[in-house]
């Protein structure tokens, strides 16, 4: 059976890993990562061959593009972050069949991955849970909490790596808190508990 025990030895091996391996070991993970998990919209990774296909993306270290157009782009706003893709694969590589829905983030059978609001259940969050925390909605998976310190095992960091990171909870808060308040200013009679949910957390039930 997966477990949120099984979850942090996994994504810490990767972590640990992914840096060391040779360039076109890391390409084939990360492949392989998106081949698993992106089942809804599978990328082609040979279209535009000798023009520049998303496997030369990944060799490049770029970020594959959201509109789809191979070759990828060196501009964050335009490209697919992969931290959620990456916590999806690592939901799979233990066993539990979760995918990346471009709508929804990981999605994974509700008797087995619950979704809870970090913002009113931060204290209880601990290693095993996946974080998604403020408006770009970053992904990570929690290895170890001290305190309201969270460390992680992240994707999708600087270089397109895969390392650890990490977070103070009273930070992500007030970042919900300072959301919250924008938009209230600009929506007016917007409920400000749903801007509260930009900080939640997976968990394996």
């Amino acid at each position: 059976m997966p477990s949120k025990e099984a979850l942090v030895i996994y994504a810490r091996s990767v972590a640990a890993t992914f840096g060391k391996m040779k360039l076109e070991d890391r390409c084939s993970f990360l492949k392989d990562m998106y081949d698993r998990t992106l089942l809804e919209r599978p990328v082609n990774w040979t279209h535009n061959a000798g023009r520049g296909t998303n496997l030369d993306a990944l060799r490049l270290g770029r970020w594959l593009r959201k509109n789809g157009i191979p070759g990828g782009t060196s501009v964050a706003a335009e490209g697919t972050s992969w931290c959620g893709i990456f916590a999806a694969y690592c939901l799979r590589a233990i066993g539990l069949p979760a995918q990346w829905r471009l709508s929804t983030g990981i999605d994974a059978p509700k008797a087995l991955l619950e979704k809870r609001p970090g913002y009113f259940h931060s204290d209880e969050i601990g290693p095993g849970d996946i974080c998604v925390v403020q408006k770009n909605q970053h992904h990570f998976i929690v290895g170890n909490r001290i305190g309201k310190k969270l460390f992680s095992y992240d994707g999708n960091l600087d270089g397109q790596m895969i390392g650890e990171r990490d977070y103070d909870i009273d930070n992500l808060i007030e970042g919900v808190k300072k959301q919250t308040e924008y938009d209230r200013s600009i929506a007016g009679t917007l409920n400000p508990q749903a801007s509260k949910f930009s900080f939640y957390f997976y968990r394996m039930v």
